[in-house]
C-alpha cells in the first residue's frame, strides 16, 4: 500500500494533492500544514488546516477506471441484476482499512467499484449512499 494524501481547500473549493516535493507537517492537537516551494502560484504552495479544511488519506488502489480511491471519496457498484450499491470511502481504525460504507453494510476497496464523486465536490451524491 502507497499512502497517498490529499486535502479538500474549502475557500477555493478544490481538491489539493500532496505531490513528492511537498511536506506534510502534523501535529498533536489535529493541526497539519501542506508546503511546497514547486507549487503553482495560484496554490500559494501552503494548505493549512483551519474551517472547513480536510486531510484525507488513500492507499494508491485504484477503481474500475484507474482513478485512485481516497477517503471522502463516493464509489458505485452496480451488480449484473441491476441493483447495486453506493457508499463512501472511510477508513475503518478497528479493522486498519479502508473500506466503502454504505448505510448498514461496508465492502473493501476494489476494481469493481468506480468512484463517481466525493462528498466536498458533490454534496449531492451522498443521498444516493445505499
Amino acid at each position: 500500500m502507497k499512502l497517498e494524501i490529499r486535502a479538500w481547500n474549502a475557500v477555493r473549493r478544490e481538491m489539493v494533492y500532496l505531490r513528492a516535493d511537498d511536506s506534510l507537517c502534523l501535529w498533536g492537537s489535529g493541526s497539519w500544514i501542506i508546503t511546497g516551494l514547486l507549487r503553482p502560484s495560484k496554490l500559494s504552495g501552503i494548505l493549512a488546516s483551519g474551517e472547513g479544511e480536510t486531510l484525507m488519506m488513500g492507499p494508491g488502489v485504484p477503481d474500475g477506471n484507474g482513478r485512485r480511491f481516497f477517503e471522502g471519496d463516493i464509489a458505485h457498484h452496480e451488480l449484473p441484476d441491476d441493483s447495486g450499491g453506493t457508499g463512501v470511502v472511510r477508513w475503518n481504525a478497528a479493522r486498519a482499512c479502508f473500506e466503502i460504507r454504505g448505510k448498514d453494510w461496508f465492502a473493501p476497496l476494489s476494481d469493481s467499484w468506480v468512484v463517481i464523486g466525493n462528498v466536498h465536490e458533490n454534496p449531492e451524491l451522498v443521498e444516493r449512499c445505499t
